[in-house]
């Protein structure tokens, strides 16, 4: 590991889809799309017709997604804006970030709204508990 300025440097790393495990920091780190080409042979009487793989990098290649489930071939994850996504691994390559830097990624990356959000929900369960134990 080297580090910059006292700040340690860590690689995403590739993954076996069965190492998933809920609550992984996970990019999607490339995209395959299938694109049917048509070529001039047609006109010849062969068959024209072909499906391409294009493998790209998607245009939020990096931001991090929290693993919520794993029924494969699909992910299940939030985004940082707790936009759920299915993943399909078939069509996408997928990496896992190390905990400490997904967890600050992943806090970086969340809209002020969606913290305050978080916060709300947790002082009202945490409230409606209490009330549930005073009632005992």
């Amino acid at each position: 590991m080297s580090t910059t300025h006292g700040m340690k440097i860590k690689a995403v790393r590739p993954l076996a889809v069965e190492d998933l495990r809920r609550g992984d920091f996970v990019v999607v780190t490339h995209g395959t799309c299938q694109v049917l080409r048509i070529d001039c042979a047609a006109a010849w009487g062969e068959d024209g017709l072909r499906v391409d793989r294009v493998r790209y990098v998607p245009f939020d290649a990096g931001r991090p997604m929290k693993v919520r489930a794993v029924c494969l071939p699909f992910v299940y994850a939030v985004s940082t804006d707790e936009d759920g996504e299915a993943i399909d691994l078939r069509l996408a390559s997928i990496a896992r970030l190390p905990r400490e830097a997904g967890r600050a990624a992943f806090d970086a990356m969340t809209p002020h709204w969606v913290r305050e959000q978080r916060r709300m929900r947790k002082a009202a369960k945490k409230a409606q508990h209490s009330q549930g134990n005073k009632e005992d």
